[in-house]
């Protein structure tokens, strides 16, 4: 990831062991849930909170790197935060991640 904002951005949410592939870890970070998934050894954050109706995503379904929201099914490309179907009509918030040794990292300025 080529980051231009100093170090001092960048706030470590959790460490790489302990999200097993395909699994998530929510976390509350600077007064919102950040959720972050293992998908294939990358890692990928963004707000816990669907862009619908608020429903934790964290709690949804994960099928390769489409997420299914747990309340009313929209669905969600975790890679790009992008939404897939309704009843979503927009994106999630998705945020920089960025590995240091076992730690990872998110910048959510």
């Amino acid at each position: 990831m080529n980051n231009s904002r100093p170090q001092d951005h960048l706030i470590t949410i959790a460490d790489t062991n302990e999200i097993v592939e395909g699994k998530c870890k929510s976390v509350f970070v600077h007064g919102r849930y950040v959720v972050v998934f293992n998908v294939g050894g990358q890692f990928y954050a963004f707000e816990d909170k669907c862009s619908h109706g608020a429903a934790p995503l964290s709690n949804g379904s994960l099928c390769g790197t489409e997420l299914t929201c747990p309340y009313h099914g929209a669905r969600f490309e975790i890679t790009t935060g992008q939404v897939l179907s309704p009843p979503a009509t927009r994106d999630i918030t998705r945020y920089p991640v960025q590995i240091d040794g076992n730690e990872i990292k998110i910048d959510c300025s």
